[in-house]
């Protein structure tokens, strides 16, 4: 996302939306996968976020994903992924063809495979909210995150089945207090304020059903 590049960007995102939808599969870290392009974008200037948000497809699973993404950068920074991952101790070769080889073989493999499934979960609406409301940073970056949440759970919860769709963003979008954390959470004038604007306008064309 970093190249000036449209053709490479193009690219770029396709890989990125072919990771995204890894999240789903067993084998795959997704809450590690997530730690380490957190960090990347702490890092980043704040076009660099908006345009990876807006060239990735808006599927289900790419949404989810970047709300999730969105939460923990807007939630701080986090130690890195490979923090407090314990390293294999070396163990003694055996002698070749005996049970002690054979036993050590299958016991490597067993721990390379996973240890449980990481999945993940979209957050509920009043937390969004307040990530959103939150005046803890107030720089460039975090906003163009609180955007990206934003504009990423509205178009989720268009997607869900009402069987799925979450009463308190309805009701937020209803007694006004959507509109409310949008004109709190960003600045009149500054940095951040040019989103402002344009999320009010959005925020109307998102009518609670």
């Amino acid at each position: 996302m970093e190249q000036d590049d449209g053709l490479h960007r193009a690219i770029g995102a396709r890989l990125f939306a072919l990771l995204i939808n890894l999240t789903h599969i067993t084998e795959f870290d997704a809450s590690m996968f997530t730690a380490s392009v957190t960090a990347r974008l702490h890092s980043s200037a704040s076009q660099v976020i908006s345009r990876l948000m807006t060239s990735l497809p808006k599927t289900t699973s790419v949404l989810t994903f970047q709300i999730t993404l969105c939460q923990k950068y807007l939630s701080g920074p986090s130690v890195g992924p490979s923090s407090g991952v314990r390293r294999r101790k070396p163990q003694a070769r055996a002698r070749r063809g005996s049970g002690v080889e054979l036993g050590t073989a299958l016991s490597s493999k067993a721990s390379s495979l996973p240890v449980s499934v990481t999945k993940l979960a979209v957050i509920p609406c009043d937390e969004i909210l307040a990530l959103v409301e939150s005046q803890r940073d107030t720089s460039l970056p975090t906003f163009a995150m609180k955007y990206a949440l934003l504009v990423a759970y509205a178009l989720l919860q268009k997607q869900a089945i009402p069987a799925q769709k979450d009463l308190s963003w309805k009701n937020a979008q209803q007694d006004g207090r959507l509109e409310h954390i949008i004109s709190s959470g960003f600045p009149d004038h500054g940095e951040g304020s040019e989103l402002k604007k344009p999320l009010l306008v959005i925020c109307g064309l998102w009518p609670p059903k």
